[in-house]
């Protein structure tokens, strides 16, 4: 690939997600990886998609979050401070106040070598009433229809 090619990034345009039958909600994939990092030829293209549900009432607080602001790192844990509790995937807009809403997909992590697994938050698989099949949950009133897999 010459460089004119690496730089209109043309493989990385037709992955436009208007085109996608299905919405990521999470997304963690390497797209391209070539030669070693440091060294004339690297290339890396990655696809790192983080979805948020805000609640109606807070959207305002949101209109001008951009990735950063709602990329998180690591893997979920609950925890405590001196003013509240804190659940797994609560999003906040400083985290001195309230969540404004939370993460769909939870990671959840160990101090082993066991990799990362992904959850569906509780929110999401109770509202919609949806049943876990391995990697994919369906809506059983709606003849089984998938709506969300791994």
């Amino acid at each position: 690939m010459d460089l004119l090619e690496w730089l209109e990034l043309g493989d990385v345009e037709k992955r436009s997600l208007k085109s996608r039958t299905w919405i990521p909600l999470l997304s963690n994939e390497r797209h391209v990886s070539e030669k070693q990092f440091g060294y004339a030829g690297y290339r890396k293209d990655a696809e790192l998609i983080e979805s948020v549900v805000v609640f109606q009432q807070y959207q305002p607080n949101c209109e001008k979050l951009d990735w950063h602001g709602v990329r998180k790192m690591g893997t979920d844990r609950a925890w405590t401070d001196e003013h509240a509790f804190h659940p797994p995937g609560a999003f906040y807009d400083n985290e001195d106040e309230a969540p404004i809403g939370f993460y769909p997909v939870l990671r959840k992590g160990f101090d082993t070598e066991e990799p990362t697994e992904w959850h569906l938050t509780q929110e999401i698989e109770f509202s919609l009433g949806l049943l876990r099949r391995e990697d994919i949950w369906v809506i059983p009133e709606e003849d089984y229809a998938e709506v969300v897999r791994l």
